[in-house]
């Protein structure tokens, strides 16, 4: 039983070597700005997505486009969808199974003759997505053998320290990015290498504005304004709480 013991604690003290041997050099990784922001552009770019520097992507919009309800003169009609499992008190919208989400995205790019250029924005005050506690949500930790606890900014140093883009509206500032419309239901990042945040983007428009749609990050839903024959489309898919214009 002695050996058995004594083996035991000398696999543990191994374990706790080798973890402390990842963690220093996670941490001295993280000093090279070029490694660290390689990885942040490879984490976009495997979701066909790049974030760019776009000041002005979003003012174009003003009240009458952005509010729900109320009288939109942009677009024909317009919803606001939840997820089914918000009336069980869970499910944000970014929360959907993948197949439904992917689904949703599909029929945002069905009603667009841009399906392939969007602009798709996330608030950037989601757990710092653009560095600082190593503990917030919105950093990633690349797909390496050695992850390591220390996570690494999800955007690159250009886009952090770039300007970003103001809806004066709600007075906030949001980091934008150009894909397919499509790639809106894979957006999210990495907290660990097992643990990926999902989140549907706060606003997603395609560049010929045929439609937008807007979550506010204090609220669960996802509003849609565009054509009839989109809300319908939307109205007709699974999973999905719909609360009509009034």
């Amino acid at each position: 039983m002695a050996v058995m013991s004594d083996w035991i604690k000398s696999r543990l003290r191994q374990h706790r070597r080798n973890r402390f041997t990842q963690m220093r050099r996670r941490e001295v990784l993280g000093l090279d700005t070029d490694l660290v922001d390689d990885a942040a552009w490879i984490h976009w770019t495997d979701r066909s997505l790049q974030p760019v520097i776009e000041p002005d992507a979003l003012r174009w919009i003003d009240s009458s486009d952005l509010y729900f309800p109320g009288v939109h003169g942009t677009f024909e009609a317009s919803i606001r969808v939840a997820n089914s499992d918000l009336d069980t008190g869970t499910g944000e919208f970014g929360e959907l199974p993948q197949v439904m989400l992917d689904r949703f995205a599909e029929t945002l790019a069905e009603h667009t003759t841009t399906p392939t250029d969007g602009r798709l924005c996330i608030w950037e005050g989601y757990g710092y997505p653009w560095g600082g506690n190593p503990h917030a949500l919105a950093l990633t930790s690349p797909g390496r053998d050695d992850p390591g606890p220390w996570p690494w900014p999800v955007l690159p140093s250009t886009i952090r320290e770039g300007p970003k883009a103001t809806l004066h509206l709600v007075d906030r500032e949001f980091i934008v990015f150009t894909g397919p419309v499509t790639a809106a239901a894979r957006f999210g990042w990495n907290i660990t290498n097992w643990w990926f945040e999902s989140k549907w983007p706060d606003l997603v428009y395609p560049a010929n504005r045929s439609w937008l749609t807007y979550h506010d990050v204090d609220e669960d839903t996802v509003d849609i304004h565009g054509s009839a024959a989109l809300i319908e489309g939307i109205t007709a898919l699974e999973g999905l709480t719909i609360t009509p214009q009034s």
